[in-house]
């Protein structure tokens, strides 16, 4: 039986190996989107998952695994199968884009990254609505067009800590379907118009 620690060890050093083989990107890639899911909750040692027991695409995706699969813990194995799965439904451009993500990924210092890792732990732990609320907030975020999402950042970034925390508790207390109305009012506001927009939110939260 794969103690915690040994899984720990086997993450790391498959994630690493991978990194250092420039032809292996899209197995890292997959292992890069899995490892986003690893504070998921374990699962019993009787649910070892067999790789006889894979599809020959899943199979074909994680075949860099498939010496050392046994040893991988039941939780570690699903979360390889459900990446493998995700990878092989998704179209060109989002493979592209995942690829992207990784090479973001691997220029980020050693800090940055740990910092990512603890938000993506506090997130875990948000309430399942308060994460709904989130996942919308950045899909409809990457629907928007470069030179709109280039003025949401500036226009976030020039607000006061106030008005940033005012805003939060505002989209909280909507609907889902109150904020996708308020998110596009919003987007089709001139600069002067969120400003005050801003400064209203602030007032009425004092």
């Amino acid at each position: 039986m794969t103690s915690p620690e040994n899984r720990s060890s086997i993450v790391k050093a498959g994630w690493a190996g991978l990194l250092s083989d420039r032809w292996s990107l899209l197995r890292a890639v997959v292992f890069l989107f899995l490892a986003q899911l690893i504070w998921q909750p374990a699962f019993a040692e009787s649910d070892a998952l067999e790789w006889d027991s894979l599809s020959s695409q899943e199979q074909k995706i994680l075949q860099r695994f498939e010496g050392k699969w046994a040893t991988f813990g039941p939780e570690q194995q699903r979360r390889l199968q459900k990446g493998a799965t995700r990878w092989s439904q998704m179209n060109p451009e989002q493979r592209q884009a995942m690829k992207l993500r990784l090479k973001n990924w691997k220029s980020l210092s050693p800090e940055k990254k740990a910092q990512l890792r603890e938000n993506y732990r506090r997130f875990r732990q948000l309430p399942a609505q308060e994460q709904t609320r989130i996942r919308e907030s950045r899909a409809w975020f990457r629907g928007l067009s470069s030179q709109e999402r280039k003025g949401i950042r500036k226009d976030w970034k020039s607000m006061t800590p106030e008005q940033r925390r005012a805003v939060r508790e505002r989209g909280r207390n909507m609907s889902p379907s109150e904020r996708r109305s308020a998110r596009e009012r919003y987007r089709r506001m001139s600069p002067g118009q969120r400003h005050q927009m801003r400064r209203n939110l602030e007032r009425r939260r004092r």
